[in-house]
């Protein structure tokens, strides 16, 4: 029989969509916009760290002679970036209980700080980066060196989370307004644009109030992509006069 004390964490991965423009050929919009400040996952590493330690028993308490139970826990006391990545150092805090050849106090314990240091591999981590770290005990293993030394074997398991703050501006409000019907009338019928780089199908359609659908019928593009350096044609959309 055994008793298990389990520290279980459940984690799910969400997308979220992020409504950052927006346009009718219907209608004008205009969008008011402000800055959203948001943490942006970079990094996950899980390390593993071996401590291995000899204690020396307290000879006033008489020998020891059995172990009967140990337990330890984990805490981080420093931590700092360094150039291979994050340096953690911390303790681990051992309670070793043990049956004493003293008869006064047959059942005895001892207690000890166990310190340890490792550095956790987050390769391109730099200042404008924030991080955690959550230590956990992973695996202990004590055994009886002999009747007045206990060796004790540990698994530290570091779990680091590297994150980068990023700005992004998202829609708060979207105001409506009438389409100047004399501007669009002025716009020709047929239009040929020389694709730039940094146009997209969602630009060019906002610009020339069409749709993106309208720009890839027209030019028999089946994918996103548009041809950069090349003209397209784009065909004024008559639904909105109606």
């Amino acid at each position: 029989e055994a008793v298990l004390a389990l520290d279980i964490q459940i984690y799910q991965e969400e997308r979220l969509s992020v409504l950052q423009d927006i346009y009718s050929s219907k209608s004008r919009l205009i969008p008011e916009k402000t800055q959203l400040d948001v943490e942006q996952l970079i990094l996950k590493n899980k390390s593993r760290c071996a401590v291995r330690e000899r204690i020396h028993l307290n000879r006033e308490s008489g020998r020891m002679l059995q172990l009967c139970h140990a337990r330890a826990s984990v805490k981080i006391d420093q931590m700092e970036m360094v150039k291979e990545g994050i340096m953690v150092e911390g303790v681990v805090y051992l309670v070793v209980l043990y049956i004493s050849s003293d008869d006064q106090k047959p059942v005895n314990s001892t207690k000890m700080a166990v310190p340890f240091s490792y550095t956790i591999e987050a390769e391109g981590i730099s200042e404008n980066h924030e991080y955690d770290v959550y230590p956990s005990l992973e695996q202990l293993v004590v055994t009886m060196a002999d009747s007045d030394e206990i060796e004790a074997k540990m698994m530290i398991s570091l779990d680091a989370s590297v994150f980068s703050k990023t700005s992004v501006e998202v829609i708060r409000q979207i105001r409506e307004e009438s389409l100047d019907f004399g501007k669009l009338e002025a716009m020709p019928g047929i239009v040929g644009h020389m694709v730039k780089s940094e146009d997209t199908l969602w630009t060019l359609a906002k610009m020339y109030y069409v749709s993106p659908e309208d720009i890839k019928e027209v030019n028999g593009l089946d994918g996103e992509e548009l041809p950069v350096g090349k003209p397209i044609l784009i065909v004024k959309n008559m639904e909105i006069f109606k």
